[in-house]
């Protein structure tokens, strides 16, 4: 497949349209020159002629009227036959002029008639005016001419009328097929620039839409390789930069990964001997403490607790990434890992004056799962939700039996479902997903919260083959959902819940 770069593709396009458009615009032009031949022929030709038989027809027209003026004048001996002898001689001057300035050019029928009114008035002037003009036989000559003259006038009007309008309907067929091949052109024009330009802006848009995605996709964690794009070269050439700034992100996600376990596994130890220091301190191994003294050792030993459970769920999710396999229990209880994260959050919940409620399930669920996972998973679920709840307020985390159907799976499979929900200000609508990040910023309740936790708890449970997210619920608060199948994929139909 040939790859143009995009000024190639825009100049070709512009080139295409440019062409037809030019093609439209000498056909009219074309079209308007025949046009204009055949408007100027009728000028040089038909009116030309038209005006010289009209210039005979006036000057034998005039010769009629000088000889009925006579006839008028002989009849009433107003004027002397000299006199009128004149009047038509010089009427038939004017005739002979006018019939020899282009007698060639004249219509045979129209110059033989203006020639035989020549001959009459040559008979009158011969014979004698008067006398030749009151006999009987020149007078129906008269007449006879006079009808055939008006005659061929008016057949010449009437085919120089018909010569015109067939010359104007010959220059309108002109104009009209100029018009259409013109205008089909412009129009073949007007489609092709909406053909490549709708095929070049769905190329352009699709691979510039397919980059977003990929951009926002390695955003949100996901450096797995990208596809190859088609495209205009420059938006390729984009795409092979932004994969090997995915793979530089890779590599860096690895070794942030990679430095977070080493730094939890180093702080594994020095947490375990605090821990145990405090505990030595509460149960009075060092001696007795006064209870302002006693208050203080649990708060550092919750602190330190909460901090434990930190490390300890970083090196689960490093183990979790790394693809170890689950630590799976067959047997494992969901209600005493619900009851072993409320206790150890009992105090957390104290000292925030926070209410923790279990609405357990109608009968014990038991699945095959890592239960240390899935209880590090909840316990950051339950700890989110009491930091962001006020005095007074409720965790309410609920157990069902529910079915839920996998990524993929052709049918659904039953699950047990935990749902985490709080009283708080809730989760903004544009955070929903943007949460699950590591290292997530997110201000709630007038406090920023920077963590892993949500992440961590995720991970954990995708790695059981179910799902964490956050419920479309009306506020106030928010509540987190997640399940996890009662049968164990790598052991289909093993399921254990009674």
């Amino acid at each position: 497949m040939l790859v143009l770069r995009l000024r190639a593709r825009l100049l070709l396009s512009y080139a295409v349209v440019t062409a037809l458009l030019v093609a439209a615009f000498s056909q009219m032009a074309v079209g308007l020159m025949h046009t204009h031949e055949v408007v100027a022929s009728v000028g040089q030709e038909e009116l030309a002629a038209f005006e010289r038989e009209q210039r005979v027809y006036v000057a034998a027209w005039a010769l009629e009227l000088a000889v009925r003026r006579g006839v008028v004048a002989c009849e009433q001996r107003e004027s002397s036959a000299a006199s009128v002898h004149r009047a038509v001689a010089s009427a038939r001057q004017d005739l002979q002029t006018a019939l020899g300035a282009g007698t060639a050019q004249l219509d045979a029928g129209f110059r033989a008639s203006a020639q035989d009114y020549v001959q009459y008035a040559l008979q009158l002037e011969q014979v004698g005016t008067c006398e030749s003009m009151l006999s009987f036989p020149l007078r129906e000559r008269r007449l006879q001419l006079d009808e055939v003259l008006t005659t061929v006038w008016s057949e010449r009007t009437r085919d120089m009328r018909l010569a015109i309008q067939a010359k104007e309907d010959h220059a309108r067929a002109i104009g009209s097929a100029a018009l259409r091949s013109g205008g089909l052109f412009g129009l073949l024009g007007i489609l092709a620039a909406g053909v490549l330009a709708f095929g070049q802006a769905r190329t352009v848009s699709n691979s510039v839409a397919l980059l977003s995605t990929h951009a926002r996709r390695i955003g949100q964690g996901d450096f797995s390789p990208l596809p190859p794009l088609r495209g205009p070269e420059e938006l390729r050439a984009l795409s092979l930069d932004l994969d090997r700034m995915r793979g530089r992100l890779a590599e860096l996600d690895q070794l942030k990964s990679a430095f977070v376990a080493s730094v939890s596994h180093d702080l594994r130890t020095p947490l375990a001997r605090v821990r145990e220091a405090l505990s030595l301190l509460g149960d009075g191994s060092t001696g007795p403490l006064t209870p302002q003294q006693a208050r203080v050792v649990k708060l550092a030993q919750a602190a330190c607790e909460r901090e434990i459970r930190m490390v300890t769920s970083v090196l689960d999710l490093s183990r979790v990434q790394s693809g170890q396999p689950l630590q799976r229990n067959a047997g494992a209880s969901v209600e005493q890992i619900v009851q072993n994260v409320l206790q150890d959050l009992a105090f957390e919940a104290d000292e925030r004056k926070v209410q923790l409620v279990f609405d357990a399930a109608a009968k014990p669920v038991r699945a095959p799962m890592d239960d240390a996972l899935v209880e590090r998973a909840l316990s950051n679920l339950v700890s989110n939700a009491i930091a962001v709840s006020r005095a007074g307020q409720t965790v309410r985390i609920t157990c069902e039996l529910v079915s839920r159907k996998r990524p993929g799976a052709a049918s659904p499979v039953p699950a047990v479902q935990l749902s985490i929900a709080d009283q708080g200000p809730g989760v903004p609508a544009h955070a929903r997903e943007w949460i699950f990040r590591p290292f997530a910023s997110l201000e709630v309740g007038g406090r920023r919260s920077t963590g892993l936790g949500l992440a961590i708890a995720r991970e954990m449970i995708t790695a059981h083959g179910g799902e964490l997210s956050l419920a479309d619920t009306p506020a106030p608060g928010a509540t987190f959902t997640f399940w996890i199948p009662l049968e164990d994929p790598a052991s289909p139909g093993e399921r254990l819940d009674t």
